[in-house]
């Protein structure tokens, strides 16, 4: 529907990110559209910034993960531009659900022109390449394959965007880093080997969900895949240099099975930076149980010591354990009051039950060193659930140390 005559109402997700805030240049400098750009934040910079810019935008506070909020963004709009990303999702089955709830609320409120913003099925493509995934693509794909079983003429006008990473990575994330043993060299570290990567440019992309907007009868029920150059990590370095006029930038060939060569406790530490969802889907499955990275997780997370650790990496390891598509349950627990008082009351206490049960669930060996009565009155709510227990050694605090008693 129009705002006013001529100007049709276009309702975005994703607005105040990286693609967003492009697409919402690119429109407005059309005077054809009035947007609606949903945001968590209205008193972010972004949003903010935004505001001030493009007199035709409103900004709608909330959260496309509430479906009401859903509900009212779409409220007499004429067309929905999508991005969604798997970090503010939730993780990849979330973003997945979501994607789906979005689409699904758009057909209903009788959205003329649905645009969903993609990315390649990994799964698909490296099928016979290791069967390597990449679950922030893989996570858009799957939408994209739902939506193109709609029919884009007699269900709901449909276009997909699929795109690749930015050009405008390289001016931040990709950016090149001083090289350790040579501080006046830069380099790039990209597991990219000798092989190409493809790249597009943002306002690339915003011209094509501009032109998807305004030829309708040409982009409806097409899958853009859109690309600006196909380059390798060495053709890449050499631009860099030339427009630096610099010869101090390099490209370090690794290819992405270097991560096998990292010791144990290097590739643990990376996975503490992602979570818990992210390491179980790309690091442990039942079915590649011999990859040495799912053995080096599972191994590691099935014999724990807690002690000294801290809040937010105990709830990550109980989240781990918990996740119920993909449980990694311990089979070894060591609970130590060695260094930490009253570590089980600290750790227990404001966690889910369900998932102190799972943590409990597969344990056939439990210690506690140096533990209090108050211990063992909270482990007596879950001694149901320690069914497959075979050991068990307690220790305990002198009489006179217990503050319980």
């Amino acid at each position: 529907m129009s705002a006013s005559s001529g100007t049709k109402i276009i309702a975005i997700i994703g607005g105040t990110g990286a693609m967003g805030r492009p697409i919402i240049a690119t429109l407005s400098q059309t005077n054809h559209y009035k947007l609606h750009v949903l945001t968590r934040d209205t008193q972010s910079e972004q949003a903010k910034t935004i505001s001030k810019t493009y007199p035709n935008v409103e900004l709608i506070e909330g959260n496309y993960a509430d479906e009401q909020c859903v509900r009212k963004l779409f409220t007499s709009v004429y067309g929905v531009f999508c991005n969604t990303d798997i970090w503010s999702c939730g993780g990849y089955q979330n973003e997945i659900d979501l994607g789906k709830m979005i689409f699904n609320i758009a057909k209903e409120m009788n959205v003329q022109h649905f645009i969903y913003s993609s990315l390649d099925h990994t799964q698909k493509l490296l099928v016979n390449h290791g069967g390597y995934r990449c679950y922030h693509y893989d996570a858009k794909a799957i939408v994209a394959e739902y939506i193109e079983s709609h029919d884009p003429k007699q269900q709901i006008p449909w276009t997909i965007i699929t795109t690749a990473p930015y050009f405008e990575n390289f001016q931040s994330v990709f950016l090149p880093k001083i090289d350790p043993t040579d501080p006046d060299q830069l380099i790039f570290i990209f597991p990219m080997a000798d092989k190409p990567i493809v790249l597009v440019a943002l306002d690339d992309i915003a011209w094509f969900v501009k032109y998807s907007f305004e030829n309708p009868d040409k982009s409806i029920g097409k899958n853009y895949h859109i690309a600006g150059d196909n380059i390798t990590m060495d053709e890449l370095v050499r631009t860099f240099s030339e427009e630096f006029d610099s010869s101090l930038m390099k490209h370090v060939h690794h290819n992405v099975t270097c991560l096998l060569d990292l010791p144990d406790e290097i590739v643990l530490l990376i996975c503490r930076y992602l979570t818990p969802v992210c390491v179980l889907y790309s690091f442990y499955t039942s079915e590649r149980a011999e990859y040495r990275l799912h053995r080096i997780i599972s191994n590691y997370y099935t014999k724990i010591k807690i002690d000294r650790i801290t809040n937010n990496r105990f709830m990550y390891l109980a989240n781990l354990f918990s996740y119920s598509k993909i449980p990694l349950r311990p089979q070894s627990l060591i609970l130590s009051n060695e260094h930490v008082t009253y570590l089980i009351q600290r750790y227990f206490n404001d966690m889910n039950t369900n998932t102190i049960n799972s943590i409990f669930t597969n344990l056939r060996s439990l210690t506690l060193i140096n533990c209090f009565s108050i211990d063992l009155d909270i482990l007596a709510k879950f001694y149901f659930n320690m069914t497959q227990i075979e050991y068990l050694h307690i220790t305990f605090r002198r009489i006179g140390d217990d503050m319980s008693k």
